[in-house]
């Protein structure tokens, strides 16, 4: 009698253990299809299917689970199919989560603009903000006149006097700070890379300190609202600005546009032309005028990114007389991270292009003839090396157009699978775009969808060394010359591929005449 008790009390415990894993089987079931839909990226007759099947597998266990198993063995077997299942559905549903939260983030534009205004002084020379008093400041005569009133009202406010001293030269304000000419130098902390990419004073920030500062906040007006060129990027041609920023964490400040790259798409030839543009082309910045005939001015086009990243991609559109439909904006800390996240890439070294030590680090070494393997912080280092080069930037860009390729083609690698983690992890906070969510899950669609074969091109618009004067700087300084027969023939590339052809046939055309 005592053993038929027991037995039913086994039988009863485990029929609510059944019940209980088995709700939670369909629970988890529901939410992974509802995470499969929400991400909304594969086409339905991929969706529909997947979810029947994932449905089928869940009904199957749960009835031979709850009314099939009869016996202990069969019992115990099913038990633990059914949490197996449930451990692969729950994997399912955190990877489909974090692409999703890495989807929203990347499509979740900066709103706000961060402007850190500060007092740079020698190292060791004023170590209080009080000390500036009745001290004499420098300050750039191409300071946004705003940004001056609101720091000069922030001192006044908490009682530092001072005397200012104009300069229309840039690196002669440094100059004199060095020389203790000045004391200090009233600074708009984002023209810090500016000042620091002339050999002379790479290391103006490690000899100067903000003794003083002051941050405020303005709107990203033209970052709120998604592109207003946006096509049906599955059916229609389309060009991506790739916007490199020397900057490190997130976009929430403007900065120099350290590698400009257009990315031109016609999905229905499945063609990819990449241009690269050289960071020191000499071309007039849109809506950089000298205020009094509204003439454009010109400057380095990495300049153009210290006044946001529409006026570099309007820049673009002026000078090369093409659309640019949508931007992405990475940095430093974004190339890093996705190219650690995915254990590296493989590029190959021409002969002759050897590096024995990157300018930006010596301390990662350089790369050799053939192929290399590079972690984050190398294939930053290559992709900004231009000193070891004759061609110089001319060669840099094309060192990014390398590593874009090498990382493209580690995505597609089976390894992918297992670094998936790792690389929707970096791929949150990576970039910022303005291709608005439905037009990227409508283009991972397509992909999905047809799996089209796709054909890379690549060119680079060229140019020849000048020294020209710069409106950033407000002096002379070292650029690239455009060579108009080159932004000529790069048009004539772009509009090549969105027309259905090849950008090569430009080259044969243009070698024939």
């Amino acid at each position: 009698m005592a053993k038929r008790k027991n037995g039913r009390k086994g039988s009863k415990f485990f029929r609510v253990f059944s019940l209980l894993f088995s709700i939670l089987l369909i629970l988890i079931t529901a939410l992974l299809i509802i995470q499969l839909i929400r991400l909304n990226v594969l086409p339905i007759f991929f969706v529909l299917p997947i979810s029947i099947i994932l449905v089928t597998i869940t009904l199957l266990f749960v009835i031979f689970l709850v009314f099939k198993s009869k016996k202990g063995l069969s019992r115990f077997i099913f038990s633990i199919l059914v949490l197996i299942l449930s451990f692969v559905y729950s994997v399912g549903n955190y990877y489909l989560f974090e692409t999703n939260k890495a989807f929203d983030s990347v499509t979740n534009l900066t709103t706000k603009i961060t402007n850190t205004l500060s007092v740079r002084v020698m190292n060791d020379t004023i170590s209080d903000e009080q000390q500036l008093s009745g001290k004499t400041l420098g300050y750039f005569s191409s300071m946004d006149v705003d940004d001056l009133s609101r720091l000069s009202s922030a001192l006044q406010s908490d009682g530092i006097e001072y005397s200012s001293i104009s300069y229309d030269d840039i690196f002669e304000m440094v100059d004199d700070l060095y020389n203790g000419y000045i004391d200090g130098i009233l600074f708009n902390e984002s023209f810090s890379g500016v000042i620091t990419s002339d050999e002379t004073y790479s290391m103006f920030v490690n000899r100067t300190t903000p003794v003083y500062s002051t941050t405020y906040y303005t709107d990203n007006e033209k970052n709120i609202e998604d592109s207003l060129d946006d096509v049906s990027v599955d059916s229609e041609p389309f060009t991506i600005l790739i916007s490199g920023n020397d900057s490190y964490g997130q976009f929430s400040e403007n900065s120099r546009s350290d590698m400009n790259m257009l990315v031109t798409v016609n999905p229905k030839t499945a063609t990819v032309l990449m241009t690269s543009i050289p960071r020191d082309y000499y071309v007039p910045i849109a809506e950089l005028t000298d205020g009094y005939s509204d003439q454009e001015l010109y400057d380095k086009l990495t300049h153009s990114g210290l006044y946001g990243v529409q006026t570099t991609e309007k820049t673009i559109e002026n000078f090369l007389n093409t659309e640019i439909n949508y931007y992405v904006r990475v940095n430093f800390s974004s190339l890093i991270n996705l190219v650690d996240a995915i254990g590296g890439v493989d590029v190959y070294v021409e002969p002759g292009l050897a590096v024995d030590a990157f300018y930006a680090d010596t301390t990662l070494g350089g790369v050799n003839e053939g192929w290399n393997h590079l972690n984050g912080k190398q294939a930053l280092a290559f992709s900004r090396e231009r000193h070891a080069y004759i061609d110089g930037d001319n060669q840099r860009v094309r060192n990014q157009q390398i590593v874009l390729k090498a990382l493209i083609s580690s995505l597609t690698k089976p390894t992918m699978l297992l670094n998936y983690p790792n690389f929707v992890s970096a791929l949150s906070g990576a970039f910022e775009t303005n291709m608005p969510a439905a037009s990227i899950s409508k283009l991972l669609k397509f992909e999905f969808g047809n799996f089209p074969k796709w054909q890379f091109e690549s060119t680079s618009l060229i140019g020849y060394d000048g020294n020209d004067f710069c409106a950033s700087l407000g002096t002379y300084a070292y650029v690239l010359v455009p060579d108009e027969l080159s932004i000529q023939t790069t048009h004539d590339k772009i509009e090549a591929v969105r027309q259905g052809g090849s950008s090569n046939d430009v080259e044969e055309r243009n070698a024939e005449g």
